[in-house]
């Protein structure tokens, strides 16, 4: 991996994952990116703190809304809905 690809980390080598530790690996993945494309999102999820994230660092964040019925799709109603009003 240390040949073809790059790791970003505000941990130490060898930490292991927690549950905490990824809105923050999210910042850091909207912070790097042009912008943030949410598929699919519950209500409350990693790829809406994503978007939120981006949206504060001025990025672009595009919605594709899904089927109304579907749990998956809530979040990115949602998203879709605030760029709407």
């Amino acid at each position: 991996m240390m040949k073809n690809h790059l790791v970003i980390s505000e941990y130490p080598p060898n930490t292991r994952p927690q549950k905490w530790h990824f809105p923050m690996r999210n910042r850091i993945i909207a912070g790097i990116s042009k912008g943030t494309l949410v598929v699919e999102a519950k209500e409350s999820s990693g790829s809406l703190i994503t978007a939120n994230y981006a949206v504060h660092e001025g990025r672009e964040v595009f919605a594709v809304p899904g089927h109304i019925l579907n749990s998956y799709s809530v979040g990115t109603m949602n998203l879709f809905s605030r760029e709407q009003s």
